[in-house]
């Protein structure tokens, strides 16, 4: 994802730009079009969505963001930790629930209660290692939908 808005009401005609300034330090800064080429860089992110199953009380967005670089790695790690387990890809909900990629550790022959647990925790935890390796900026965006749907009810009349 490319970091740009040219369209900042606060600052009209500049863009924001993230720069790697020094090794885990990233600063957040306004520049003219003109330094666009000296300043401007891809940003790689992962983006996830959730609310909650009624869909009553939150919608949540959550972003991870780093360089190409960074990302390459953790991909690679993520990859290769999930491969360890024969899974294909990682999502909480199966997590919790072992379920889809994670049923398997419900098999109380191959997994006698609680080392199913267990051995699917130890995953979830590798990958929290891998994601905390390495250089990342984590944004999120939480909607409280009682009040977005008055503030939409209200904008109708």
């Amino acid at each position: 994802m490319f970091l740009a808005m040219n369209d900042l009401p606060a600052a009209e005609g500049t863009l924001v730009s993230i720069n790697f300034e020094s090794f885990r330090v990233w600063n957040l800064e306004m520049v003219r079009p003109s330094e666009c080429r000296e300043r401007i860089m891809f940003i790689w992110t992962a983006l996830d969505e959730s609310v909650d199953r009624l869909q009553r009380h939150a919608y949540v967005v959550a972003a991870l963001l780093t360089s190409q670089q960074n990302w390459s790695s953790i991909e690679r790690a993520w990859k290769k930790r999930l491969e360890k387990d024969g899974l294909t890809y990682f999502k909480t909900s199966e997590y919790r629930g072992l379920n889809g990629e994670f049923s398997r550790f419900k098999n109380e022959e191959l997994y006698p209660k609680p080392t199913g647990r267990k051995a699917a925790r130890e995953i979830l935890n590798d990958l929290k290692l891998i994601l905390k390796s390495e250089d990342l900026v984590g944004l999120g965006l939480a909607i409280n939908l009682q009040d977005y749907r008055k503030a939409r009810k209200s904008s109708k009349s």
